[in-house]
């Protein structure tokens, strides 16, 4: 399978506007939407999870379990406000329970890192005006006495199944403007 994700990390010395500018002067980009969330990683005392490249990220109300390599989501659920499941027991039946009750036994989830994300969403278009990428910029702040108070900037590229070579050209155009490749997840900084 080709690849059709990619992971770029902004060095902070790079304005990511600039290379968000680079990137619509050599490629059609609509914007979807820009949204703001607060979101809390957790994880066992002993980081079961993160041993196993997987991370649980809960933002407002929706858990998610994705794949570090390549932040593709392995689980998700929705839950009421105000539920806080502390324990693989905890959560509702579903792909997501069955996966934590694997990894993490009778250990207790635990917030490890809260962080604000700030996410511009755009379609890159093709001369047809087809979507042939969906490009994200991430730019999150850890809190709570993290390691870093510096901006934390990744570009996420997922092509269109289809579309890989747009996906190598967007890519090479925002290495040229400073994007580098993302070797740490925010959650490592954290």
């Amino acid at each position: 399978m080709k690849n059709r994700v990619c992971l770029l990390r902004l060095p902070a010395s790079v304005d990511p506007r600039g290379v968000w500018d680079k990137a619509a002067s050599t490629h059609t980009c609509k914007p979807i939407d820009e949204t703001v969330q607060d979101q809390t990683f957790l994880d066992t005392f002993d980081w079961r999870l993160f041993n196993r490249n997987l991370v649980l990220l809960k933002d407002q109300k929706r858990y998610h379990l994705y794949r570090l390599q390549d932040r593709e989501t392995v689980a998700s659920l929705s839950l009421p406000r105000g539920t806080e499941p502390v324990f693989s027991t905890d959560f509702p039946e579903g792909p997501l329970k069955k996966i934590l009750q694997t990894y993490l036994s009778v250990r207790a989830l635990l917030p490890l890192a809260h962080a604000r994300t700030r996410r511009q969403t755009m379609r890159v278009l093709n001369r047809n005006e087809k979507t042939v990428v969906f490009a994200s910029l991430e730019q999150s702040r850890l809190a709570d006495g993290a390691r870093t108070d510096e901006p934390f900037n990744t570009l996420v590229l997922r092509a269109v199944r289809g579309y890989e070579k747009h996906l190598r050209r967007l890519d090479r155009s925002l290495r040229d403007a400073g994007a580098q490749s993302r070797t740490e997840d925010l959650f490592h900084a954290a």
